[in-house]
């Protein structure tokens, strides 16, 4: 076993113990993003998300010891909740008779019982969720036109188009693509070994 998965696990091990509020403090920093971009990408509304998110943190701090790493994920046990507490908040709102339109908007995260269906899409937004903080991390470190290059390619944009629209040689719009894909890679490792590693 690795150092980092060790310690990993001994820090889900500390944080079952409620005494030892730095674990517990340590646990919820590493997954607080992912709360929150999950309850982002569902369309929970800004001005409710943060009672929506702690409403989580109080349901993890309940059900934290009846996770067992030998039956999934860490992270999947946590979108699973996220998704219950989730379609909570939209039942509220069409019990309220308003917004029903929002709530409509969300029939994946309510109606669907097909397990493989909902494991797929929890996949999905925990896919999207450390590519996005992967390019975050990523943009401080480039310059000039690299990461320009590189978002156009990830909307579809051709070489030969960025190659015109940035007027660069397409040899350039290749290499700038590659170098950046290779940095986005190494931060995406470098996100699932910090998160996925402490608690699998």
């Amino acid at each position: 076993m690795s150092d980092s998965t060790s310690t990993s696990h001994t820090l889900l091990g500390r944080a079952l113990d409620f005494n030892d509020k730095k674990a517990w403090s340590e646990l919820m920093q590493k997954y607080e993003n992912f709360i929150y971009y999950i309850l982002r990408k569902n369309n929970v509304n800004e001005s409710d998300i943060d009672d929506v998110a702690q409403e989580i943190n109080l349901d993890l701090a309940r059900n934290l010891k009846n996770y067992d790493r030998e039956k999934g994920r860490f992270r999947t046990w946590l979108a699973v909740m996220i998704r219950s507490r989730s379609a909570q908040y939209f039942r509220k709102l069409k019990a309220s008779n308003n917004k029903i339109d929002h709530y409509k908007s969300n029939q994946i995260l309510l109606h669907t019982e097909d397990e493989g269906q909902v494991l797929n899409y929890i996949e999905k937004e925990w896919k999207d969720y450390i590519t996005t903080q992967a390019l975050q991390r990523i943009e401080n470190t480039y310059h000039g036109k690299a990461l320009d290059v590189f978002k156009r390619g990830l909307s579809g944009e051709s070489i030969q188009d960025t190659a015109l629209a940035l007027d660069i040689a397409e040899s350039s719009v290749y290499s700038y693509r590659q170098r950046v894909k290779k940095s986005l890679k190494t931060e995406v490792r470098k996100l699932i070994l910090d998160l996925e590693g402490a608690v699998q």
